[in-house]
């Protein structure tokens, strides 16, 4: 957007947990920690209110034409609660798949939020439906986009070596105790030289390193704590074949990082992931939690390196064709451009 002659500011709840900058984009945060932020829904909601007055004199600084809150139910609450107008907003994920079944007070919030938004933008198409069903709401659908050029690396050759790799939270919903289940029971069936590449932080990692030390694959699984966006390219050159195993996931920005990198993918068949990926085109699709139809279908991935490339090479196309970030970011602004012209 800056780029496109806007004037940015970004305004955070949490201090950034990277350094990342962007040249030419002003930055502040409402002084909330990242340990606060972890905490219940009802604290982390006290802590967000209280950070009214600082949005505020923040707003008043700056003076915006406008405002765009992404996720509705934090910022999009401060958003209403600053008492701003005009404000857009953004619906992610689980601020409409999720938190509008809390209870009728967050229900009726959201909606608050959403019918107060001059537009209300979808990552998907199962928010976008979401947010009708709820609220009535007609909302522009604009993905998650993907800088492709970031994730034209070239992939290391490692000869007979198949790495498999997945980047996602260590949460049940992930599905990460299947592909580490799946991984095991494709060690078994496979001659080549297999590891395991598991990305993410989360409330499962102590579950997960004991099943894999259960299954005995403990020296070919190496976990690694969170990474900053910026080394999810460098981490997806050191990998194969990519696995998403969600079982609940509303859109899967995951699969087209890893198909943006030329890996083929192994995925669930879920409503949120099935807009990212074309079956037996750019990956290959499982029944959600399904040992057996898992683990035959990584066994062929592993075995047969002439489809691994066509999957990867496809997914790349599909990626550029549909999920390209100028692309996403020239529709944001046709808006903006609309709405102020």
């Amino acid at each position: 957007m800056s780029q496109l002659g806007h004037n940015i500011h970004v305004i955070g709840i949490s201090p950034p947990h990277d350094s990342t900058q962007v040249e030419d984009i002003s930055h502040s945060n409402l002084g909330i920690s990242y340990k606060n932020s972890l905490g219940t829904s009802s604290l982390k909601k006290i802590i967000y209110l209280s950070a009214w007055f600082k949005l505020r004199r923040q707003i008043r600084d700056f003076n915006p034409l406008f405002i765009h809150a992404h996720f509705a139910s934090s910022y999009g609450v401060l958003a209403w609660l600053s008492m701003f107008r005009p404000y857009y907003v953004s619906l992610w994920g689980s601020d409409i798949m999720e938190f509008p079944s809390r209870g009728i007070v967050q229900r009726k919030l959201l909606g608050i939020v959403v019918n107060n938004s001059r537009r209300v933008f979808s990552t998907s198409e199962i928010i976008q439906k979401k947010a009708n069903d709820l609220y009535r709401a007609e909302s522009h659908k604009i993905p998650f986009g993907v800088h492709t050029k970031l994730f034209d690396t070239n992939t290391v050759s490692r000869g007979d070596k198949v790495v498999i790799g997945t980047i996602k939270r260590l949460e049940s919903i992930y599905g990460i105790d299947l592909l580490i289940k799946s991984f095991a029971k494709v060690v078994e069936q496979s001659n080549h030289e297999l590891s395991l590449i598991i990305i993410g932080s989360g409330s499962q990692k102590k579950e997960l390193v004991d099943l894999v030390q259960s299954l005995g694959v403990y020296s070919l699984v190496q976990f690694i704590d969170r990474i900053a966006y910026s080394e999810v390219p460098r981490n997806l050159a050191r990998m194969d074949i990519f696995a998403n195993l969600s079982r609940r996931e509303s859109f899967g920005v995951s699969v087209l990082e890893a198909s943006a990198a030329g890996l083929p993918v192994l995925a669930s068949d879920i409503p949120g992931l099935r807009e990212v990926y074309l079956e037996n085109e750019t990956a290959l699709i499982v029944k959600v939690d399904d040992l057996n139809d898992t683990s035959v279908k990584l066994l062929r991935l592993v075995e047969d390196y002439s489809l691994r490339k066509e999957l990867g090479e496809k997914g790349r196309e599909f990626v550029k064709s549909r999920y390209e970030w100028q692309q996403n970011v020239e529709t944001l602004n046709s808006f903006y451009s609309i709405d102020f012209s």
